[in-house]
């Protein structure tokens, strides 16, 4: 039986990862490529779900990467065992929560992005703001196929 309501919060946020590369210089003009990637992690008996996402600046003509973080971002889900399914030992997590962990987890890696670059060269490269759901497709639905 699943919940009619799923209750979560915050764990942790945590960065993994972090790299700038300041000896590029980007010519005028220049186009800037940003490409998300993203593992899950179930801890049955923590009750936990992380999320570790990374985001990767690159120029686009040479691929050349200027910036990259990594994030790990844990949620606590009380009912995390309503999800399990034990015969296949995964877990079904409804799609408007695993968005709802994305969508954090964006907000968390744009923000500690964001303290990470003030002072560089690149401190004006955010996360741009996305579409959470789109972005969920993008991800777990390829990865799928």
């Amino acid at each position: 039986m699943k919940p009619e309501q799923v209750k979560i919060a915050i764990s942790r946020i945590k960065e993994v990862e972090y790299f700038i590369n300041e000896s590029i210089e980007l010519q005028p003009g220049a186009q800037v490529n940003i490409k998300f990637q993203v593992t899950t992690n179930i801890k049955h008996d923590d009750k936990t779900v992380e999320m570790l996402l990374t985001a990767q600046f690159a120029e686009i003509t040479e691929g050349i990467v200027i910036l990259k973080i990594k994030t790990s971002n844990v949620f606590s889900v009380l009912e995390l065992a309503d999800f399990h399914k034990p015969e296949s030992e995964t877990y079904d997590i409804p799609d408007n929560v695993m968005v709802t962990f994305l969508s954090l987890s964006v907000s968390h890696t744009r923000a500690l992005l964001a303290k990470n670059a003030q002072g560089t060269k690149f401190a004006g490269l955010y996360i741009p703001i996305v579409n959470p759901t789109d972005l969920f497709n993008q991800l777990f639905r390829v990865a799928q196929l």
